[in-house]
């Protein structure tokens, strides 16, 4: 089992190597990064490079990203004011475009309510979930190049902390640490679990 802990501990300044150094002195393993922009700015690509550096120097295994949709905390209280309003309108009418081809859902159809932080994958890949209500009754064709399956889970029990198992597993020689949720016959997990996660904690 590893032991790990957050960032947010320095969240009210930029963050160093000595934070993480300090982290690593106390016995931790592996650290979350909270990614407000006024602590890590995970757009910027030099501080992405140095926190690679620093933890390489330092040990520690990042095993989740933490991106608030606010630029900083400050006081206890997130600023600015947390706003459901997806502003980037390339990236939301992105992702209507694909629903619409992988699920055959109709753009009209979707009430888009916020636009998440960024989520990128240790595979290298980085995805914008784009959060929205639908209006029953829905028909869907899905296109089977991309998609296998379509099924529903009620929302109360995607954001239950107590459905959030965390696991782990070898990953180029590594253990690595993954969010799973279990719900009957359905095993959801990795990236689709991990935007879930996030979720949970921006509503939280």
């Amino acid at each position: 089992m590893q032991f790990g802990i957050s960032t947010h501990l320095y969240h009210d300044e930029r963050l160093t190597r000595g934070h993480l150094a300090e982290i690593a002195a106390s016995g931790f393993e592996c650290v979350e990064l909270y990614a407000t922009r006024s602590h890590f700015d995970y757009h910027d690509e030099g501080a992405i490079a140095r926190l690679a550096e620093w933890l390489r120097d330092t040990g520690l295994e990042l095993t989740s990203v933490h991106a608030p949709i606010t630029d900083r905390m400050a006081g206890g209280r997130w600023t600015p004011a947390f706003s459901t309003a997806a502003t980037d309108q390339t990236r939301r009418q992105a992702a209507l475009r694909e629903t619409e081809e992988e699920l055959g859902l109709a753009r009209d159809r979707v009430e888009v309510l916020a636009r998440m932080p960024q989520y990128c994958t240790r595979t290298g890949f980085c995805v914008t979930p784009v959060v929205g209500v639908l209006a029953p009754p829905l028909v869907l064709v899905p296109d089977r190049r991309e998609v296998e399956e379509v099924f529903e889970v009620p929302l109360g029990f995607l954001l239950d902390p107590r459905n959030h198992e965390r696991r782990t597993r070898e990953y180029q020689g590594q253990m690595v640490g993954y969010y799973v949720i279990q719900y009957g016959e359905r095993h959801i997990w990795g990236a689709t679990a991990g935007m879930i996660v996030n979720l949970y904690r921006m509503l939280g």
